[in-house]
This record gives C-alpha cells, structure tokens and sequence, in this order.
C-alpha cells in the first residue's frame, strides 16, 4: 500500500520495485542497507483510519476513500499471504546476519551481513 506523498528522489541505481507514482517504492545500496517507501503492513483497518484522516491527497487523485478502503478489504487475504511471506524471508536474512555476525572475528555486522546476503 502506498500511502505516501513525498519520496527520496535520488538514489544510486538499484531501485527494486517502483511503480507510476513512485520511482523508489523499495531499494537497496550494497548488501546491508535495505529500504522501503510502501507499508507492506498495512490492511483495510490501517487505510480506513488514513482515508478518515487524511483523505484530500487521495481526492487529488480523483480516488474515493471509501473505494481505496473497500479494495484493501477485498485484496487482505492476499495481501496478509503476500506480506507474511516478504516478512519471513526478511526475518530469514536478519537471522543470517545475526548467525554470520557471532561467526566473524570481532562480530562486525556489515561483514556479516555482506556474507549473510549473498546466501
């Protein structure tokens, strides 16, 4: 869900995903530095309370709030699978890291998460 109206504007190359609004939706830079712009966490209740509270922006768009909270509604089932599985394989690489970090000599973490990575 993106629910964002400003954005990084330049990054080194190596965007992930993008989309038509957004041309840094999620990025990394090197082997330890990950971000993103979206929030995969995000379901109806979330957008319900935004759409409320913050609904100008989405009307600039000629979106309904309404609209924008019913289809999150309709897509949960597989945004909930979609994102539990992003969530996991992050969990996984932060737990490779961590491994890999209490393997290196002197536990430094960017080394570990270089090696973490890659695997």
């Amino acid at each position: 869900m993106q629910w964002h109206w400003e954005e990084t504007g330049l990054l080194p190359e190596g965007a992930l995903l993008s989309s038509e609004r957004c041309a840094h939706q999620a990025y990394r830079i090197g082997s330890a530095v990950w971000g993103v712009q979206f929030q995969p966490e995000v379901l109806a209740d979330d957008i319900g309370a935004w759409g409320t509270s913050d609904a100008g922006p989405l009307h600039a768009l000629g979106l309904s709030p309404a609209n924008v909270v019913a289809e999150v509604a309709r897509e949960e089932p597989r945004l909930r699978a979609l994102w539990g599985a992003f969530a996991e394989r992050w969990g996984g690489i932060v737990q490779r890291v961590a491994d890999a970090s209490r393997r290196t000599a002197g536990g430094d973490p960017y080394t570990a998460s270089m090696d973490a990575t890659r695997g």
